[in-house]
This record gives structure tokens, sequence and C-alpha cells, in this order.
């Protein structure tokens, strides 16, 4: 759902430009600060986690700004572009392979569902409200969880409270979808599909970096699925028709849409790194409930910038939905014992994955 006339002229966030309101250029400052603390030796676990906060907040911006200016496709591809170029920069020297085979897999199972992953959030977050797009998000670690434990078989038990947070959020959720003007069908289909791939993309990434034996560096990850994702989106361009829009964007797209697109790749890339790094160390649920305790700072966001709107049942729904995110992920964290590996693994700096391991 494309916003109403007069939501967009509450919205704040399309009243800025980079002529006018200078003060935007300060989201970029998070680029080199995000990459300090990623390679960096002495960050400490607060410090990492305070800056994938703002990182997080900062994306879902620039992406909501990016997605009301930009064709899909082209976003994505533009986007593609600008975390290669910058993962590879930043980490020439630890653009590590050490078995063709681990690439070809890592390539196999990654590339269809990260782009999948990427064009259904732009897609969904292009057809509807931030905040709708976090309540709806909400269902992504019940669907981690059962995924995890159809494959893995964890937990081992299921407790009753566990069972009821997981009901709040399916309540909560169909609550504000039932409620909300904001979820029109489309929207609902896209952010749907949007959790089936990023979960099944999170628990694979979460697969491969945990393996002892994978051998591909953390950077050389990121950019090998970033780099393969490219001729996709190219494909995917001509065959919906898209492509032919895309001379008209180039000329006619204003300077702050392309300030604003080039922040969402960069802000992205760095988000990556602090991604990859969690992942590393923790579940994909794990992971994944960090990003709903984050859903109240978005939502907040939404309101004060995008001029999102809750009335009363949808305001109830949201609470009930996130209420049960967060009993949930109070209960998954008191199952894990993972505090003291995730504390000296954070204060690690993004090295080669056979250094990581041990290997000489």
């Amino acid at each position: 759902m494309q916003p109403s006339a007069p939501q967009l002229a509450e919205a704040r966030a399309y009243e800025l430009n980079i002529f006018d309101n200078p003060s935007i250029w300060s989201v970029a400052v998070l680029i080199p600060l995000s990459l300090h603390i990623c390679s960096n030796p002495k960050s400490s676990l607060g410090a990492v986690m305070s800056i994938r906060l703002l990182v997080v907040l900062c994306m879902n911006f620039v992406q909501k700004e990016s997605v009301m200016a930009f064709p899909p496709w082209f976003l994505l591809l533009y986007q593609m572009v600008l975390q290669v170029v910058l993962i590879s920069a930043y980490n020439y020297r630890q653009l590590s392979c050490g078995k063709r085979g681990d690439l070809v897999k890592w390539l196999l199972w990654m590339t269809p569902f990260w782009v999948a992953q990427l064009f259904t959030s732009i897609c969904g977050l292009k057809s509807t409200s931030v905040s709708t797009f976090q309540v709806i998000r909400s269902l992504l670690p019940l669907m981690s969880f059962g995924m995890e434990k159809a494959t893995q078989g964890i937990p081992e038990h299921v407790s009753g409270p566990l069972m009821s947070s997981m009901l709040l959020v399916i309540v909560g959720t169909a609550m504000y979808s039932y409620t909300s003007v904001s979820v029109t069908p489309a929207a609902f289909i896209w952010i749907f599909s949007n959790c089936v791939f990023t979960v099944v993309a999170t628990v694979f990434r979460s697969w491969f970096l945990k393996d002892p034996n994978f051998t591909l560096s953390i950077p050389f990850a990121q950019t090998s699925v970033s780099t393969a994702a490219i001729p996709f989106i190219c494909i995917a361009a001509v065959l919906t028709g898209e492509v032919y829009q895309w001379p008209t964007v180039l000329q006619d797209t204003p300077a702050t849409a392309w300030f604003w697109a080039t922040m969402s790749g960069l802000v992205a890339g760095c988000f990556s790194f602090l991604q990859f790094r969690c992942q590393g160390i923790i579940s994909g649920t794990s992971d994944l409930m960090f990003q709903n305790c984050v859903k109240v700072f978005i939502i907040l966001m939404g309101i004060a910038m995008f001029a999102d709107r809750f009335d009363m049942k949808s305001l109830i729904a949201c609470c009930t939905a996130l209420g049960g995110c967060a009993w949930y992920g109070y209960l998954r964290q008191g199952e894990r014992k993972e505090g003291t590996k995730a504390l000296g693994y954070w204060k690690a700096p993004l090295i080669d994955v056979k250094e990581r391991n041990g290997q000489k």
C-alpha cells in the first residue's frame, strides 16, 4: 500500500533533502564507525550491540526512503554493487577461499534465498508502512523455531510457557493484520514471503559459519554471495520488463533519492558485517530475537518520521505481538548457555576463518 496523500504530507521523512537539511549527512558517520567496531579487537560486546542497534534503525529509515523512489530490481542491483565494493575494499587482505567445494555449496544454497529475501523485503516495505512491516515480521522467531526444531531437534522439549508465548505472537499478528488498514493482502503476502526466505537464509548461514571445516572467510562469503546475486537481479529485471524503466530512473531521480539509495547499500553492507559476526556464535533464532527487540525503536521511528498511524485496536494487537516476542525471547535465551562463548568472540576482529578456527 502506497502512503496516502495526507500521510505523505505529514511524514517528515519525505520533506528532507540534502540541500536544505545538511544534518542528514550525519548518517554516513555510521559507516566508518561500524567498520572500526567490527575490526577492532578491543571492541566490547556492549559497543558492538549498540552500534548494531543504530545501524538497524538507520537501515530501516534509509531503506524506506529508497524503496519509495526506485523500482525494486534497480535498487537491489545498486545496493549489491555498493556492498561488493565496500566489503572488498575494506577487507581485501582477508578475502580467503580455502576449498572451491565450500564456495560452490555456499553460493548454491545461499544466493537464491539471499536474493529472494532482499527482493521481498523491498516489495514489502514499498507496499506498506514501516510499523506494519515490523509487526508482521514478529512471526520470524516462530518460523526459525519451527525450522530448527524440524532439522536439528532444538529445543528438545517445548514447555507450556513457550507454546503460550508463540500463541500470543500469532494472535497479536493476526489481530493486527485484521485491524490495521495498512495491511493489504499484497503487503501481507510480500512480508510473509520475506519471513520465510529470511528464516531459511538465516539458518543456512548459521550452519555454514558454525561449521569448523568451512574454509571461506566471512568477508569472502559476503562478497561472493552479493556478486553472485547480480546476474540473478539483471535477469529478473529483463524478464519483468523493469529494465526499460532504468534510463528514466537514471535521468530523472533527484539527488536526495540517490543519497538515500547509496546510504541504504553502504549501511546494509555494514549491517552484514555485524549480522555475519553474530551468526557465527549464536543460533538463527537468537539472532532473529535481537531484531525483534529493536522493533519497538523502529516502530517509534516510523511514527515520528513516516507518520505511521495506530488506532486503539491495532495498538493493542501490536503490543500483544511484540509482548509475545519478548516473552518468547526471554524463554529461549534462558535455555541457551552461550554467554561466555559470545563474550570471547565478540572481542575478536573480523579475521580470516582459518585463523578463527586455529588453523595454521
